[in-house]
C-alpha cells in the first residue's frame, strides 16, 4: 500500500516549453489556430470552452494508434521514467495532474509505468471517441477532482 502520493503535472513541466496539445496540434495541422485560440483566452475575449472545442475538432478522423504514435515521441525532460520508478519501488504513488486531454493522461500513465488508471484530469475533459477513432467533439467526463481524488485513495 502506498505511504505517499507524488502528482506530476504534465504541460509545462514534464512536458518543457511547450504542450501536448500544441505538440499534437503539429501533426494534426491545426496548431496556429490552436495559438490564436489561447492567446484570445489569455486576453479574455474567449472562454475555455471554445478553445476545447477548436482544439477537439482538429482530432476528427484521427485513429487512437496515430495519436499514441505521435505521443511517443512527446518530449519529456530527463529522467521522468526513473523517478516514477523509485516512487514505485517505495510505495509511494505515482499520479498525472493534468488538464491535457484523456489520451494524453492515459499514455503517458501506461509508458512511464504508473500503473492503471493514475491519470488525474482537472476538470474532467475528455475528447470524443466513435469507434477507433476521435469525432472532434469535447465532452466532460465524471472524473472531476474531488471524486477522482476520492477514486484514488480508495484504490490506493
Amino acid at each position: 500500500m502506498a505511504v505517499a502520493a507524488v502528482f506530476f503535472d504534465v504541460d509545462g513541466t514534464l512536458v518543457p516549453g511547450t504542450s501536448s496539445s500544441h505538440y499534437l496540434a503539429g501533426f494534426l495541422g491545426h496548431r496556429e489556430a490552436l495559438s490564436v485560440a489561447e492567446a484570445e483566452w489569455d486576453a479574455g475575449v474567449v472562454g475555455n470552452r471554445a478553445v476545447e472545442f477548436l482544439d477537439a475538432a482538429g482530432w476528427a478522423g484521427t485513429s487512437h494508434q496515430q495519436v499514441r504514435e505521435w505521443l511517443g515521441g512527446l518530449p519529456l525532460v530527463d529522467g521522468v521514467a526513473e523517478v516514477v520508478a523509485w516512487c514505485v519501488r517505495n510505495d509511494v504513488l505515482p499520479v498525472l495532474a493534468t488538464l491535457a486531454w484523456h489520451p494524453v493522461g492515459d499514455f503517458l500513465c501506461q509508458s512511464l509505468k504508473m500503473g492503471r488508471d493514475r491519470s488525474l484530469p482537472n476538470d474532467g475533459k475528455g475528447i470524443s471517441v466513435r469507434r477507433d477513432a476521435f469525432w472532434g467533439g469535447a465532452q466532460r467526463r465524471n472524473r472531476g477532482p474531488r471524486g477522482r481524488c476520492l477514486q484514488v485513495q480508495a484504490v490506493h
